[in-house]
């Protein structure tokens, strides 16, 4: 590409005016018959666009507006969306329990439709009418155990979910983001790992610029999303936002599950102007909303009303009253069209079910057999024409699944996500206080015992509590890490934005260094609050050693859990049934020796055990004879858990070398492996699973 190219300018100029050009209400009058009339068209779903003069299959239909012919320098091409006699049902479980049948229940019913360049496309009906599955359809997605049949094509083409991908973006109802980050950063992060290889970062940084003022968000820029005990940007901002993230990669298809949701007057009206702007550029717009105001329905380009799974009207917006009037159901002056339409579709008070499928069958009927839905129906079936052949899908094709290379993605989520910790300074500080004044208290209780015969269950009680410190304060703690930012991660992995393994390692990264910092400065205190062992480099260093390693061990089960759950939630309440046996089995309230055979097992998968004997072995391995025992009298009078450090160990079933603690550490880090790839795994099936 020429280096004076933008590489924002995904449409150029000369195709930016063809299609602010286009003649957009040019669609045939939609007065449907007075009486009934003979259909001999195969396909009975309505569709079309705003503008056309051809019928039958003659091939003079416009489903191509006019448009530049190419090169196009972004390797962009404009996308027409076609949809034909598209039937879907929805299983509805039903009998008895462990004898459930399996019925399907249609939620759409030959439905056909198009969506051209330079268009709004907005799908309205009441809740049930079938809008979000008709959506979901078209963008495949969230279609586990649906049944389909039916044609979704593009450009003449049927494209794969992994294409449609590449070519279209999706901006959901609820704004999802990381909500310690800046406004900025989140389009820059964006343009990193969605712009592609072929842009440097000096293009990404204008692309950036360019949407930043295009979507109006130069005043928050540098504001936070949305961060606790900080100004954060308004619903109407955070919106525009949404559509900015997806706007940097200037997509040919753009789909919206109700943009105007939670907003007001004002800011609703701001998004639909934005996306009016979107489609002058040259864009297909695709959006569903329940009940637009008056004046946001006029900038519709196009209407789709769908009532009981059919489409009821599809066309020019201007051309919905007077339909309904012709169908009976004239609109009042000062009246809201969708409003009105919907009304008209909807269950009245005290009607029954069935009077009002009747009617809204009568509706679609009429519709049907309307000169505006005949010409739709050519025009939807018409062979491909040369220019849709000619554009085609093949600037999709070429594209690598994911954007960014491996490791630009690793920076990216990995700098996200340091940033996520520092930005929220008050859990930070929290926690360090929290480990802090738990040390200290300990250190207090356990302060300087002497080694004697009355406190060698003391020290016994140091190095268990210990264990258990490490494991409550950052087990616990680490169930969030994942299952807070959980909606965000679906969402941007089902765009392909990153790989899934790459997150997790990412966030694995980000949140290492606090968790060899604060197991280091809990061991500190309590290690010489409590002169637990005599003061050497080597004992001083195995401690802070075992403390890290444990501290780890625990937050490596915390991010299994939370990946396996999915929810804190569930993780917290769960997570006990867990733990609670394996502390059992930790060495101190239970002597493994007397165990069941049956149960000795669960020695084996106790990471509390192996860190309280790495603790144990630490402090006793050359513990001499221990004050007020007699090396050469057992009697229960004298030391009855040994009268040395060996023998004590012996006691508790515990291996009596210093090598048993670097096996023990050894298994350990085994463990830290297997748990996170345990989470790395459940991440990926979650992500995975809710992306059909």
């Amino acid at each position: 590409m020429d280096g004076s190219v933008q590489a924002a300018k995904i449409v150029s100029k000369e195709n930016d005016k063809k299609n602010r050009d286009r003649t957009v209400d040019t669609a045939p009058d939609a007065d449907p018959p007075v009486k009934q009339s003979t259909s001999t068209e195969q396909h009975k779903s309505s569709g079309g666009t705003d503008g056309t003069s051809g019928t039958g299959n003659s091939g003079s239909s416009r489903i191509v507006p006019s448009i530049k012919s190419g090169p196009y320098e972004s390797g962009q091409t404009p996308k027409v969306l076609v949809w034909r006699n598209l039937n879907v049902s929805v299983p509805q479980q039903s009998g008895r329990f462990f004898k459930r049948t399996d019925e399907y229940r249609q939620v759409l019913n030959n439905v056909s439709g198009v969506a051209e360049p330079g268009e709004i496309l907005a799908i309205m009906g009441e809740s049930g009418a079938g809008k979000t599955t008709l959506l979901n359809v078209l963008m495949q997605q969230n279609l586990r155990k649906l049944q389909i049949a039916g044609e979704v094509e593009i450009n003449g083409e049927a494209v794969s979910k992994y294409e449609l991908k590449k070519m279209s973006a999706y901006v959901q109802q609820h704004d999802l983001f990381v909500g310690s980050i800046k406004v900025k950063e989140q389009l820059v992060f964006s343009a990193k790992m969605r712009m592609g290889r072929k842009y440097t970062n000096a293009q990404k940084m204008e692309r950036v610029n360019e949407v930043i003022e295009k979507m109006g968000l130069t005043n928050c820029q540098n504001t936070v999303i949305g961060q606790r005990f900080q100004k954060s940007i308004s619903l109407g901002e955070k919106k525009r936002l949404a559509f900015a993230s997806e706007l940097i990669t200037d997509p040919s298809i753009m789909f919206c599950d109700e943009p105007t949701s939670g907003l007001d007057a004002f800011m609703a009206k701001q998004v639909i102007i934005s996306l009016r702007k979107m489609a002058d550029e040259g864009r297909t717009i695709v959006i569903t909303i329940h009940q637009p105001s008056s004046q946001i329905f006029e900038m519709f380009h196009k209407v789709c009303f769908m009532g009981m799974g059919k489409v009821i009207y599809l066309g020019p917006a201007t051309k919905v009253t007077k339909f309904f009037a012709k169908v009976g159901y004239p609109m009042a002056d000062y009246t809201n069209p969708a409003e009105h339409a919907i009304k008209s579709l909807a269950v009245k008070e005290g009607e029954e079910k069935h009077a009002c499928q009747q009617r809204v069958e009568e509706v679609a009927k009429m519709y049907e057999e309307s000169p505006m839905a005949e010409k739709y129906r050519a025009r939807i079936c018409d062979p491909v024409s040369e220019k849709r052949v000619k554009l085609g899908n093949q600037d999709v094709r070429d594209r690598p699944t994911f954007a960014a290379p491996w490791y630009t993605q690793l920076l990216c989520l990995t700098k996200r996500s340091a940033m996520c910790i520092l930005r929220d300074p008050f859990i930070l500080k929290l926690r360090i206080i929290q480990i802090a004044l738990t040390a200290v208290i300990v250190g207090t209780i356990y302060f300087q015992p002497e080694m004697k015969r009355e406190n060698v269950l003391t020290y016994d009680g140091i190095m268990f509590n210990t264990v258990r410190d490490m494991n409550f304060m950052f087990l616990f703690p680490c169930v969030l890490v994942f299952t807070e930012e959980l909606p965000v991660t679906m969402r941007e992995t089902h765009a392909y934005v990153y790989r899934i393994h790459l997150y997790f390692i990412a966030k694995n990264l980000a949140e290492l260094l606090q968790y060899l910092i604060l197991p280091f400065i809990y061991s500190n205190i309590v290690y010489f609050m409590t002169g637990v062992m005599e003061l050497t480099v080597q004992k001083y260093l195995t401690y802070i050693l075992i403390s890290i390693t444990m501290c780890n061990t625990a937050t490596s089960i915390g991010y299994a859990t939370s990946c396996i759950m999915g929810t804190a939630e569930v993780a917290v309440q769960l997570l006990p049934l867990f733990t609670l046996p394996m502390l059992l089995f930790g060495g101190l309230f239970i002597n493994i020796t007397s165990v069941p055979e049956y149960l000795k097992w669960l020695k084996y998968i106790s990471w509390y055990r192996y860190a309280f004997e790495s603790f144990m072995i630490n402090m006793w391995y050359d513990e001499g004879t221990i004050q007020g025992c007699n090396a050469t009298d057992h009697s229960v009078d004298s030391c009855t858990t040994g009268t040395n450090g060996t023998t004590h160990l012996d006691y508790h079933g515990l291996d009596t070398e210093l090598s048993g603690v670097w096996f023990n550490l050894s298994i350990m880090f085994v463990m830290i492996c297997t748990y996170r790839m345990l989470g790395i795994i459940a991440l990926y099936i979650r992500c995975r699973v809710n992306d059909t």
